[in-house]
């Protein structure tokens, strides 16, 4: 139980939480808080006795501005860094649609097949599982505009061994980055090698 006696002034006022308001209001509606009688010259430093900033306060300011440089630093990033991210990125989701489709074909007992379409500028794969009808089919991935794609095969498909029917490579590329995404047909193994 937290006392509400405020009679003594700012010497309870370490007993009162901050959930008992009534006893935080009489506190400071008392006569005693903020008398000037009750704050001496001594308690208070001059500005002549204070000079110089302590140890502790430097390396907070340091630590903060630290902080905020980092964060201003990583939201300016240049269009070269932005095109290699987005290279990755792009090589990395087929390299995941082709562990998907090896691991659903191994799964299910199925063929998948992977196609690889170009319509313009615009390049893509689509995803087929053998039986499903066409609403239960993944959905197409385009690659962003601008990005140039080569792949070796038009399409691989896998076995339910989970081989797939011929080897595949497929470059992504923009004007500062590659990826190179590597499929080995007897072992359905994947690999992503990033060049810049």
């Amino acid at each position: 139980m937290v006392t509400k006696n405020v009679s003594k002034g700012w010497q309870d006022a370490s007993l009162v939480t901050f959930f008992d308001l009534d006893a935080f209001c009489a506190l400071l509606s008392s006569d005693r808080v903020f008398k000037a009688t009750d704050m001496s010259r001594t308690s208070q430093p001059s500005l002549n006795d204070r000079r110089a900033f302590s140890l502790i306060e430097l390396i907070c300011v340091l630590v903060v501005l630290g902080v905020m440089a980092a964060a201003f630093g990583s939201m300016r990033m240049s269009p070269k860094l932005v095109e290699r991210q987005r290279v990755k990125q792009e090589a990395e989701y087929v390299s995941l649609a082709l562990r998907s489709a090896r691991t659903t074909a191994i799964a299910g007992g199925i063929r998948v097949r992977l196609d690889w379409y170009q319509n313009g500028d615009q390049a893509g794969f689509a995803t087929t599982v053998e039986g499903a009808d066409k609403d239960h089919q993944p959905p197409k991935h385009d690659f962003p505009a601008g990005m140039k794609t080569e792949w070796s095969n038009r399409s691989v498909t896998f076995a339910p061994d989970g081989s797939a029917d011929t080897s595949l490579s497929i470059v992504l590329a923009r004007p500062d980055a590659i990826s190179v995404v590597e499929l080995l047909s007897a072992s359905g193994q994947v690999t992503v090698t990033n060049k810049e």
